[in-house]
């Protein structure tokens, strides 16, 4: 070989190694050794229809969490097209048609998107990589989750990351939520501090999901974190730079930076402390039950899960969801996987005899019954194609009591005068607080000169 082509190689090789350090180290849209989860019922699957016009396959994109019963935050990037990194680009390519997007909660089931915004200021590792998804019906059965309105997370600050996205970047398979724990740090120069919420790979050694980070399908996800004694969203998941495992970079947006956009966004319907009339998951007026470990494979084709429901319960909602994907032959080529959910009331349900089945093509499925029978509930995954991981989810609503009516001593629907001077003795101390205990509306034991004019206005216009 000629001196000349030896340098010419040389230069090639170079070439190629600076190329494929470029693509190593670009930030990427991206819970890896995370512990599989049922909770945290707030956040969901962002979900594509494969085809818009005939309704195909339902995969995973990304991962959000719900901040209003009707809103949904995720990453701006989930949106929009791929390799789009700013809001002028994706304005320009276009903003994924909500038609084709659903929210998917494992206590709520499928979610149709109603409307879709990208915060104006996204630019993906310079700021505000967020969206807000606008749902075409309120969740209901749980809370919306309170976002950061405090301070921005100091760096040393543990927090929770959660979300639907793959356990390896060598392998395509979301569709299953995991959680891990993360300790907030300087993001060292990849983003900036004051748009960003960066972490350490390493959390508290024994932390639940401890040497836990962010990968695909994780992205729009949630950092949970403790703000002045205040448990908040405080970061969604952007991005990250090299692979998910040790070593690697990921950051999220900082809520808090964006807090006023979020609250313009979202509107009136931005947090609350219920959606819906149902009671509400955490309360005693819901049963819950789930598989939060389990596989499907052509050897185990079935997994199952039982619920008792109570005589009072109104609704049963139970939801599937799993592995989107799988490399049986360890090919590098993944192959979708189908799973079914079956639900039956007494015994084990079977392909000709159930009292609901889902069948939609994928891995995530949704059945309610209004009014079920009580006594024990059988729910069962199938496996039509594929292999890998799933999860069963079953809750039984009863609907949320009714708020007692303030000056309503005695509980009976309406406000008397001997009700009113009641109140009035226990404001003056010359009476207990137990003769009334549903006069405070503050839960301070006390009764307060503004809550009497609470009730005198109930006993005017009556407890509706």
């Amino acid at each position: 070989m000629t001196r000349r082509k030896t340098i010419v190689l040389v230069a090639l090789l170079l070439a190629i190694y600076q190329v494929a350090l470029a693509e190593h180290t670009r930030l990427r849209p991206r819970v890896v050794n995370g512990l599989p989860s049922t909770s945290f019922p707030q956040v969901g699957a962002v979900l594509f229809v494969s085809s818009v016009e005939r309704g195909e396959r339902l995969y995973t994109t990304c991962t959000g969490t719900l901040i209003g019963c009707s809103t949904v935050l995720t990453a701006a990037h989930c949106v929009c097209p791929d390799w789009v990194d700013s809001a002028a680009d994706c304005d320009t390519l276009g903003v994924a048609d909500p038609a084709g997007i659903f929210m998917f909660f494992q206590h709520a089931g499928y979610l149709p998107v109603e409307s879709v915004v990208v915060h104006p200021g996204y630019q993906l590792g310079v700021a505000s990589d967020l969206a807000i998804l606008k749902l075409a019906v309120p969740a209901s059965g749980f809370p919306p989750l309170p976002t950061n309105e405090v301070a921005s997370p100091a760096p040393g600050t543990v927090g929770i990351i959660v979300g639907f996205g793959i356990t390896s970047d060598d392998e395509y398979r979301p569709g299953v939520k995991r959680y891990g724990s993360v300790v907030t740090a300087q993001c060292a120069g990849l983003v900036p501090d004051n748009t960003h919420v960066c972490w350490d790979f390493l959390a508290p050694i024994g932390a639940p999901g401890d040497d836990s980070n962010t990968c695909h399908g994780d992205s729009g996800g949630p950092l949970f974190s403790s703000v002045e004694g205040q448990p908040v969203l405080a970061g969604v998941t952007s991005g990250g730079s090299g692979t998910c495992g040790a070593g690697s970079a990921s950051f999220d947006v900082d809520v808090y930076f964006d807090r006023e956009w979020i609250r313009n966004e979202a509107g009136a319907d931005l947090g609350g402390e219920r959606c819906g009339d149902l009671a509400q998951v955490g309360e005693s007026g819901t049963m819950v039950a789930s598989v939060a470990d389990g596989s499907l494979s052509a050897w185990e084709p079935e997994g199952e899960l039982t619920i008792e429901v109570r005589e009072n319960t109104v609704l049963l909602r139970v939801t599937l969801n799993g592995q989107d994907a799988n490399d049986l032959y360890g090919l590098g080529f993944p192959q979708g996987n189908d799973f079914d959910l079956y639900v039956r009331v007494g015994e084990q349900p079977i392909e000709e005899g159930f009292d609901c089945v889902d069948p939609t093509m994928g891995t995530y499925g949704l059945c309610e019954i209004d009014f079920p029978d009580p006594g024990t509930w059988h729910v069962t995954a199938n496996r039509f194609v594929g292999q890998g991981a799933f999860r069963l989810t079953a809750v039984a609503f009863s609907r949320a009591p009714p708020a007692r009516c303030v000056g309503d001593c005695d509980g009976n629907g309406d406000v008397t005068v001997d009700e009113l001077l009641t109140m009035v003795n226990i404001a003056l101390g010359s009476a207990s607080v137990l003769g009334c205990g549903s006069g405070g509306i503050n839960g301070n034991g006390e009764i307060m000169v503004d809550e009497i004019m609470t009730a005198v206005s109930r006993a005017l216009e009556g407890c509706t």
